[in-house]
């Protein structure tokens, strides 16, 4: 199964993530100080899991705005 996942390890996939959630700018203006993600889990169905450094960080990435924003950031794509 290709996923946008594939080739990358664990480690690059949270560089990567971290990358998106810098590049996001302004568009994240409600963003907490010093958030970033720390983990990352490639899944056998193609899928990941990215953890982040709080929950209160991980809570904010919930919000739909933010979350279709980082797809967007991270994989080119929209979650809308």
């Amino acid at each position: 199964m290709k996923t946008v996942a594939n080739g990358l390890t664990d480690r690059e996939l949270v560089e990567k993530a971290n990358l998106a959630l810098d590049g996001m700018g302004l568009m994240a203006s409600d963003k907490l100080t010093g958030t970033k993600f720390v983990a990352a889990k490639k899944l056998r169905n193609g899928g990941m899991v990215l953890k982040m450094d709080s929950e209160l960080a991980a809570d904010w990435l919930k919000k739909k705005d933010v979350r279709g924003l980082i797809h967007r950031k991270l994989w080119g794509i929209s979650t809308d």
